[in-house]
């Protein structure tokens, strides 16, 4: 696996979830 924005994913479900 190569090196994925894992923030900018938590970022956006955040925005979602919230």
């Amino acid at each position: 696996m190569t090196h994925k924005p894992t923030y900018l994913i938590s970022r956006l479900e955040y925005s979602l979830y919230n």
